[in-house]
């Protein structure tokens, strides 16, 4: 759609057109921390980056721990949410 001035309308009116990449800040930051990372020592480099990879690692292991903690109520809450078994007479002798 076009308006009057004969420029392109958005599709909603009032959204005003963006980059896909438009996180501003974090692309700023990144360049810094790639220029840092870049002035390191290789040895250096090849620690931080092992460091890091350890770090994301262990992240993923809390992460799978979470996840079961959470299978684990839930699997017990649906038990206890559960009828009780119906109660039997038993006779006595």
């Amino acid at each position: 759609m076009v308006d009057a001035r004969g420029d392109e309308v958005p599709p909603r009116g009032w959204e005003t057109p963006c980059e896909p990449d438009a996180t501003p800040g974090f692309s700023s930051l990144r360049d810094l921390l790639e220029l840092a990372f870049a002035r390191l020592p290789q040895d250096t480099r090849t620690a931080l980056s092992q460091a890091l990879r350890e770090l994301l690692e262990a992240l993923l292991d809390l992460l799978d721990a979470v996840r079961a903690l959470i299978r684990w109520l839930l699997e017990r809450l649906d038990h206890r949410t559960a009828a009780p078994a119906p109660a039997r007479d038993i006779p006595v002798l």
